[in-house]
């Protein structure tokens, strides 16, 4: 009896010896052949997130950097401006102005940006304190809309080289004012701005005439000098859009009328003052 337990005993262990060798046998093959099990998979879906994110990171900087160039190309611009406009280092708007910085957190009173960090509006009025040239660097804004340089004391013309420079504000800009200014020149190169609707030009300047080719614009509303030598030299043909004849009732015009009539007072003397 004690035999037959030993041979029952012995075919055990030989059929478990056997089949842990088949367990051993199957485990190799699928290490050959690069079957992957669970904590692989993990490891693997960790790696392939990671890239992913890195991916995302590396766009998303490569997008912040496209859109602060553009800002700090739009900022060192108008930096430009200012000083061609002599504006004073002590002005407000120079408190938290920075080249290297987008500039759109200046006062909306001055500057507008759309949700890229453009700037499309520019409205510098009443900065400069002494006579200066018009800022042409200001036509190299890429995406300007409307400008208002108005009581700026800016003399000269501001034709700024349109006939040889292609400005990338020329086809975009719609709105300008420039009025309270003792500009001259000829406005013939307005032809170039060929999205222009609105134009004020008024008060008592030196510039000449208008366009007589006006297919190439699109103007709606225009305000156009109110001095009396203007008006006599060109004739209406040279405004054939619903142009006014604008003097500017506060500013320039209020403080040369109130003078005039200082000196016919004191003088005794007939002045004729026109409206």
């Amino acid at each position: 009896m004690l035999i037959w337990y030993k041979i029952i005993l012995f075919i055990i262990i030989i059929n478990y010896s056997h089949f842990i060798q088949l367990v051993d046998g199957k485990k190799a093959t699928n290490t050959k052949t690069g079957t992957p099990n669970n904590n692989n998979n993990s490891d693997s879906n960790s790696n392939t997130d990671t890239t992913n994110n890195e991916n995302n990171n590396i766009n998303q900087t490569k997008e912040n950097s496209n859109n602060d160039n553009i800002s700090y190309g739009d900022c060192s611009i108008l930096y430009a401006v200012l000083e061609e406009l002599g504006v004073s280092k002590t002005h407000e708007i120079y408190k938290e102005f920075k080249i290297s910085n987008p500039c759109c957190n200046l006062s909306a009173k001055y500057i507008t940006c759309d949700e890229n960090n453009n700037i499309f509006e520019v409205n510098l009025e009443s900065l400069s304190t002494s006579s200066v040239n018009f800022p042409c660097s200001i036509f190299n804004l890429p995406h300007l809309e409307y400008l208002n340089l108005s009581n700026n004391n800016i003399t000269g013309n501001f034709e700024c080289q349109t006939d040889i420079i292609n400005y990338p504000s020329l086809p975009v800009i719609n709105n300008i004012n420039l009025s309270n200014n003792p500009l001259s020149g000829n406005l013939d190169f307005l032809i170039k701005f060929t999205n222009l609707s609105e134009l004020n030009v008024a008060g008592f300047n030196n510039l000449k005439g208008f366009l007589t080719n006006k297919e190439n614009l699109s103007l709606k509303k225009c305000y156009k000098p109110c001095n009396e030598l203007f008006q006599s030299r060109y004739e209406p043909e040279y405004w054939p859009y619903p142009c006014v004849k604008s003097c500017l009732s506060s500013g320039n015009y209020n403080l040369i009328k109130n003078l005039l009539m200082l000196i016919y007072y004191s003088n005794n003397k007939y002045f004729y003052i026109q409206k």
